[in-house]
């Protein structure tokens, strides 16, 4: 099970019926605060009301480092710290897109609240679990990309670098 890392904007609602960009990169907000550092691959971040997303929401599942910087960099770059380069088995493009919430925290469908359907290439993933009623209505499972399980023993083992372990 992973961890909230970071709840950004109002709780998703309405449905979500069309949503065709599945899977699609999106930037969370949150990288274009000054101080921020980037993103830890012990969490996994929610952006909602992600406005590229017809879902509203941002995915960042386990992911190091910033989106659109594979090899990390000077803070001066982005006028605030240094950052990580991302982790070269949880690149951006596997992790960082748009998503819907497929199921509660207790894996249903049946609360009344909307759900999607996870479109083919997709699995329904147990990622955020509920710490009170202030989280119920994001806790649950998301649509992750298929064969993209995080796995804490073995993540992030070898770190994006241009010369010895390339990440487009």
């Amino acid at each position: 099970m992973g961890a909230l890392g970071v709840l950004i904007g109002a709780a998703c609602g309405g449905t979500i019926e069309g949503a065709t960009s599945m899977g699609e990169p999106c930037t969370p907000s949150v990288q274009s605060q000054p101080g921020f550092t980037g993103f830890d691959p012990k969490e996994v971040t929610l952006e909602t009301g992600a406005k590229a997303c017809p879902s509203g929401i941002c995915l960042v599942n386990h992911f190091q480092g910033r989106v659109g910087s594979p090899y990390g960099g000077p803070g001066s770059t982005y006028g605030g710290p240094d950052f990580p380069p991302q982790c070269l088995d949880r690149k951006a493009k596997d992790t960082v897109f748009c998503s819907c919430r497929c199921a509660n925290g207790a894996g249903r469908t049946d609360d009344g609240s909307v759900y999607c359907t996870c479109d083919p290439g997709f699995e329904c993933t147990h990622l955020v679990s509920s710490i009170g009623p202030s989280t119920d209505a994001v806790a649950g499972s998301y649509c992750t990309i298929t064969n993209t399980t995080y796995d804490r023993p073995t993540a992030c083992s070898t770190l994006c670098d241009a010369t010895t372990a390339p990440c487009p």
